[in-house]
């Protein structure tokens, strides 16, 4: 890991052990490996789970002040915002 500079020496413990730190490219390579990517139909869901809470906001008159105007203030139909990302 230190001949791909994933990780570099950092200093000394009080005991003589060497520290270490990931750099910035073990971090990129950690996230590209490690984390699994989200697929498009989670990332839908995700989507239109979003715009929902955005038009309860918008809808309930205790909320939206607290909240001005949230993302969308005319209605938008997920599947619109979906089809508007795709191309």
């Amino acid at each position: 890991m230190l001949a791909h500079e994933l990780i570099c020496e950092e200093g000394r413990e009080s005991d003589g052990r060497m520290v270490y730190r990931v750099t910035d490219d073990g971090h990129a390579t950690g996230m590209k490996f490690l984390v699994p990517r989200m697929n498009r139909a989670a990332a839908e869901k995700l989507l239109e789970e979003v715009l929902e809470r955005i038009a309860r906001i918008n809808s309930d008159g205790e909320l939206l002040p607290m909240s001005q105007k949230c993302a969308c203030s005319a209605p938008i139909s997920p599947k619109a915002m979906i089809s508007a990302t795709s191309t």
